[in-house]
């Protein structure tokens, strides 16, 4: 049995943001994909003769738009009884709070919604759609109530960090602790996102972004937590109190996309690189879980250039690899294989 802290279902592709920031926003997206109920519970069934989660995450896109999205909730509670069921949002759905009680009603223990800012200009800059800000203080208080009311689901709000709402990161989470809000984290945008987005900021700038933003939620009683992988040798973001998140693609990560199939990353954007195969196809899923581009990221060979034979290597783990292997020419990410001699 492989055990892992977490598989990410990729429900769909379609998404009603068009976050300036995000890493699916690439040409790889044409018609978005959804993952069909039937394919889900059979991936489902592979997964839970194979893998021991400690958690079920569903994400999109976003993943209230699939057509099936209770049956898709039901089937992932059904088939990992007693494992902990989570939902990647922007959010804009819950407005309805009709759903929220569904979610509650079908077995979700937690979920994230995303916003950039409190302030509504920045915030529909950042998510590309102007207005919407009113929907999601509404489906925010509508997701505080519900966490108030029955207790889950349980709800985190995050925050991803660039030029344009660094400035704001912390009045943010001291918004947040007023409308309820518990759980407050963040990470840094993605240099992989497209090409219109705002600048990403560097390490240093980024650990004082979130230093600040964790005095804010101490000052509320608001946990706050970082989800950016700092790579040590540019700068420890512990000097300024933040947590060291290492990145646990091919070790403590599963991901499945829209298609069905295990991937190595679902940051990474070239497609051939980020695939590793259908999960249905036929071969145990420990197979495909030993797969060269998988064994390649265990061992170090999709790390970038900078990092190979590096004495912090032990200690930091290595950057997020969706972030910067996938940018790095000297990446083997970028062409799936491992390069000679032994991990």
């Amino acid at each position: 049995m492989i055990e892992v802290r977490m598989i990410t279902f990729q429900l769909t592709e379609l998404c009603n943001n068009r976050c300036v920031y995000c890493y699916m926003g690439a040409p790889r997206i044409g018609i978005p994909r959804h993952l069909a109920a039937p394919d889900f519970l059979r991936i489902t069934e592979v997964l839970r003769r194979e893998v021991k989660p400690d958690m079920i995450s569903l994400s999109g896109g976003e993943p209230a738009l699939h057509p099936e999205f209770p049956r898709m909730v039901a089937i992932a509670r059904e088939q990992f009884p007693g494992v902990r069921l989570h939902l990647q949002t922007n959010g804009r759905a819950f407005r309805d709070e009709k759903l929220c009680r569904l979610v509650w009603a079908l077995g979700v223990d937690t979920i994230t919604m995303s916003l950039q800012s409190h302030d509504p200009e920045l915030d529909e800059r950042a998510d590309g759609i102007p207005g919407r800000f009113p929907e999601v203080v509404r489906a925010l208080r509508n997701l505080v109530e519900a966490e108030r009311r029955w207790l889950r689901p349980r709800l985190a709000v995050n925050i991803t960090v660039s030029e344009l709402n660094a400035h704001s990161v912390a009045d943010t989470v001291e918004w947040l602790a007023g409308a309820g809000v518990r759980t407050v984290t963040a990470n840094g945008m993605s240099p992989i996102s497209a090409p219109s987005a705002p600048r990403a900021l560097d390490e240093r700038s980024l650990s004082g972004v979130f230093a600040a933003a964790r005095r804010a939620a101490t000052r509320r009683g608001v946990q706050f937590a970082n989800l950016h992988s700092f790579t040590l040798c540019e700068y420890d973001g512990r000097l300024e109190g933040n947590d060291h998140y290492a990145c646990g693609i091919g070790r403590r990560f599963v991901d499945v996309d829209a298609a069905g199939c295990l991937v190595t990353c679902l940051f990474v954007q070239d497609e051939d690189a980020r695939r590793v195969g259908p999960i249905l196809d036929g071969r145990p899923f420990a197979e495909l879980w030993a797969d060269p581009k998988m064994d390649g990221i265990r061992c170090g060979a999709a790390l970038p250039s900078k990092c190979r034979g590096c004495a912090m290597l032990s200690e930091c783990g290595g950057p997020c690899l969706g972030r910067d292997c996938a940018a790095d020419a000297g990446s083997q990410i970028q062409i799936g294989i491992r390069p000679g001699g032994v991990c």
